[in-house]
């Protein structure tokens, strides 16, 4: 998680598969059937190396310790910020054109409820992509607000879980499934991270699979799109711009998350060390460099010192000038 070698295996997995998912989407797969056209060879390939990409993610991202603060951090990134302004408005986009013009669930219970969930999960992203561009972390402040893009993810899930358990191409099936799944458990770590409820472990162990699925799914649908082909999934081809697009949102969120983490290591921390008292500074005795001792402060006395210097900062200050005793002698 803090180390480049889970970024590794994702763009490693990431560039062995979608070269091999764009060619089975455009050309190995008989759009009267729905069914692969080279005996499920690259299918087996695709789910072979997806299945060992996603299992060493999450291995190397949940033997990683978890430090949480207990307190809410403040992101300040623009990329994310931009990142987070396009999903919002594509929820937003995507859920009133499902609700007045064309359902993307077939029931239309679940599609009103769908979508009415999607227009809230939008304007909680586009409040998150305000919170990234100024610092500012209105999840902290109300985390209910957090809620509604997980309630997204569960209520999507109940619609293909209804609509679509007859599909006839059940590899796509599942790859769409795996992909809301992970998008859902990503967006409720992420409301509880930005909350102060837990660490960070957490966004990295669902994110990564989330967008490396999105991707595999989304980028062949947006081709097939273009090209006016049809899709040999029955996942609606706006929900798969929708998924590709929160797969980029969450994607700079890992980067400003991982990026947080490593100037956050590399900064300078005094309390690694317990504080060793200068009476115990032996005298006339000579230390190397890795053996001289560390006189280190904990973080309430680090908090408070940069707190007293950031209120002297510009400022001059000088002792009053006292009457010297021998004024009366000389």
């Amino acid at each position: 998680m803090r180390t480049k070698s889970i970024w590794g295996v994702f763009l490693g997995s990431l560039v062995l598969l979608l070269p091999v998912r764009l060619c089975q989407q455009i050309f190995l797969v008989d759009r009267s059937t729905g069914f692969y056209t080279d005996n499920g060879i690259s299918s087996a390939y695709i789910t072979a190396v997806l299945a060992a990409g996603v299992l060493l993610m999450l291995i190397m991202s949940i033997r990683e310790k978890d430090h949480p603060t207990g307190e809410a951090p403040a992101l300040r990134s623009y990329g994310a910020a931009v990142a987070a302004m396009f999903c919002g408005f594509m929820f937003l986009g995507e859920s009133l054109y499902s609700l007045v013009s064309q359902p993307a669930i077939e029931n239309t219970t679940v599609n009103t409820v769908l979508s009415v969930a999607g227009i809230l999960a939008g304007a909680v992203i586009l409040i998150t992509a305000y919170d990234l561009a100024t610092g500012v972390n209105h999840l902290d402040h109300s985390p209910f607000l957090g809620l509604f893009p997980p309630l997204w993810g569960c209520v999507c899930l109940v619609g293909m879980f209804i609509t679509y358990t007859a599909v006839v191409n059940e590899v796509e099936n599942f790859y769409d499934t795996c992909t809301v799944i992970f998008l859902l458990l990503f967006l409720f770590s992420y409301s509880k991270y930005m909350a102060g409820l837990e660490g960070s472990r957490k966004l990295f162990i669902y994110g990564f699979p989330s967008v490396l699925l999105a991707f595999l799914t989304g980028l062949p649908a947006f081709v097939l799109e273009l090209m006016g082909a049809d899709l040999s999934s029955a996942f609606p081809v706006g929900l798969h711009l929708l998924n590709l697009m929160a797969a980029f949102y969450v994607l700079a969120l890992l980067i400003s998350i991982f990026r947080q983490e490593r100037k956050s290591l590399a900064a300078p921390v005094l309390n690694r060390q317990e504080m060793v008292p200068m009476e115990q500074k032996a005298e006339g005795k000579k230390f190397s460099s890795e053996e001289a001792p560390s006189y280190s402060w904990s973080r309430e006395e680090e908090e408070a010192c940069r707190e007293v210097l950031g209120k002297l900062q510009g400022k001059e200050i000088f002792r009053d000038k006292e009457k010297s005793p021998y004024d009366e002698k000389f």
